[in-house]
């Protein structure tokens, strides 16, 4: 059975932009202009799941 909605429950989703978030010369920009992981996707295809809603990078 479903209880009442407390009202100091918090937002469930939220949305943001992530090129607002972090700076253009934050660290990790940097780390993705030169480090390719891309073999990762291939490496885990394999376990993805095929039914149901899709991954929103696929």
């Amino acid at each position: 059975m479903m209880g009442r909605r407390e009202n100091g429950q918090g937002q469930f989703f939220y949305s943001f932009d992530l090129d607002k978030v972090v700076p253009f010369d934050h660290l990790v920009r940097q780390t993705d202009r030169v480090l390719d992981l891309g073999w990762v996707r291939d490496e885990l295809a394999p376990f993805r799941i095929r039914a149901g809603l899709r991954s929103i990078r696929c």
